[in-house]
């Protein structure tokens, strides 16, 4: 989609001696850009025409350059990631297979810990949806099965905690990372209609260091999967409200369901969507309610066979994930600040404490996640759960909290983590500052599409990385805080 140019055209006389064409190509480069001269003339309708064309000629080689980049920087990010940690990236498959059949140790790998033991379970043992701190202790719900089945592939095609595997999902999340890029491009692009502002917020998620952290890490679980489900939904949702088309719709629908059973959190996202919608629709068409009925049934048709499937096995109702209350346990506990940190894993969590894992395999998954949530219920204080929310708030959008204990740390690597960690949040802090008069209805979306995103998380322990997708969003306010920033200097240089 062009940007329809409603001013004069420009006159630049150094132009006249390359020819007209040269100087249409030209100066439509610079207005697209923003670079403008302030000299207006009239122009043809037919000479706009083919300024429209031409920018969208350039837009797509810039946004190809752009992919092409991030592709380039992230792979070499792999490459130091491999030097840097050889370990991780040559597992001994015959070794970490023992230590997940040993019943009296929990083991969780940091290629993918919960998340990859059950997708050993599923591949290697045959055990199904199984065993996520190893010791074969039977059926499980504790991790979303989307992102279980990425695993599983990868454990099926190239074997369990093989190298190949390993570099496989890194690959995956490289794709990701461009999937990503084009999406925050047409996101920015829907919002503005801007092709310069939607290259700019190209360009900050090429350079996004949540992103680029995921190639550097020696510990991994989700990748980036997780924010492409975040970024997509919300963009097929913009889709959806500006057609009305039931194409988009389905859509919606569909990806809407599928983020789901990759992290059930995005439940409040969707709903946000549809009560956004509703609300919007209501004055502009009279089927509003029906839209949102077919919405909402391809939704719990799409995900009620995997919740039907764990009823079965478990035998208890849960909603894709069993562990949302321990969750809560968790990230409550009174000697912490609410934050998912290793020392708390340590002492309360059945993947690294043997007296919790005992625990959970006496118990079974389920009654030892009641008995945990039970424990919460007992011990509620209300004005401590309070202060504990305040708290992740800031630690979500703008404090790092370190997974390792900062003394831990090498200096400039955790200093470096501190500023990348706050960028995002200030992005959109920065943007309501300065755009608080005229924000529009896609604007009030994103934000709230955002806040409801962090809502399970500021109820529930969070982690370094649950905030890493709203980086993409971010990424779209970034882009049009740099397009601004860029065409009010030049105009001031023109003045």
């Amino acid at each position: 989609m062009c940007p329809k140019y409603q001013e004069c055209g420009t006159e630049i006389p150094l132009l006249q001696g390359f020819g007209y064409h040269y100087g249409i190509l030209f100066t439509t480069f610079l207005r697209a850009y923003g670079i403008e001269n302030r000299q207006q003339t009239r122009r043809t309708s037919s000479q706009q025409s083919y300024e429209a064309v031409l920018v969208k000629t350039y837009t797509t080689p810039i946004l190809i350059a752009i992919i092409a980049a991030a592709l380039f920087i992230r792979i070499i990010l792999i490459q130091v990631n491999i030097q840097r940690h050889p370990d991780f990236f040559s597992p001994s498959h015959a070794d970490i297979h023992r230590k997940l059949l040993a019943p009296d140790q929990p083991y969780m790998n940091p290629f993918g810990y919960e998340i990859a033991n059950v997708a050993h379970a599923l591949v290697c043992t045959h055990e199904g949806f199984a065993s996520p701190f190893g010791g074969a202790t039977g059926t499980t719900g504790w991790v979303a099965p989307g992102i279980v089945l990425l695993y599983a592939l990868s454990f099926k095609l190239f074997g369990c905690f093989t190298q190949q595997a390993l570099l496989c999902l890194f690959g995956l999340a490289i794709i990701f990372s461009t999937v990503i890029i084009v999406l925050v491009y047409k996101t920015t692009l829907m919002i503005f209609n801007s092709p310069a502002a939607a290259l700019c917020s190209a360009f900050a998620f090429a350079l996004c260091p949540q992103d680029l952290w995921i190639m550097l890490s020696p510990h991994q679980t989700d990748f980036n999967v997780y924010a492409v489900w975040f970024v997509l939904v919300f963009f097929l949702f913009l889709q959806w409200v500006k057609t009305q088309s039931a194409q988009h719709l389905c859509l919606f629908s569909v990806a809407a369901a599928c983020s789901l059973l990759f992290n059930p959190v995005m439940i409040l996202p969707t709903l946000m969507c549809l009560g956004f919608y509703a609300l919007r629709a209501r004055t502009t068409t009279g089927l509003w309610w029906r839209h949102v009925l077919l919405t909402t049934c391809i939704i719990v048709v799409s995900v009620s066979p995997y919740i039907l499937y764990q009823k079965q096995r478990l035998g208890c109702w849960t909603f894709i994930k069993t562990n949302g209350p321990f969750e809560v346990y968790l990230g409550n506990r009174p000697d912490f600040d609410g934050v998912l940190v290793y020392d708390l894993f340590q002492m309360h969590h059945p993947g690294s404490n043997l007296k919790e894992y005992t625990a959970y395999r006496t118990l079974g998954e389920v009654n030892y996640i009641r008995t945990k949530f039970v424990e919460f219920i007992d011990h509620f204080d209300p004005v401590f759960f309070i202060s504990l929310s305040i708290k992740r708030f800031f630690y979500f959008f703008f404090i790092l909290k370190p997974y390792i204990a900062p003394e831990r740390f090498h200096t400039g690597r955790l200093v470096a983590e501190y500023i990348s960690y706050s960028l995002p949040g200030l992005a959109l802090l920065l943007y309501l500052l300065l755009r608080h008069n005229s924000l529009t209805w896609e604007d009030a979306a994103l934000f709230l599409y955002i806040m409801s995103y962090a809502l399970p998380y500021l109820c529930a322990g969070i982690m370094y990385r649950y905030s890493m997708p709203i980086s993409t969003l971010a990424s779209v306010c970034v882009g049009k805080l740099l397009y601004s920033a860029i065409t009010q200097k030049k105009s001031f240089a023109h003045a």
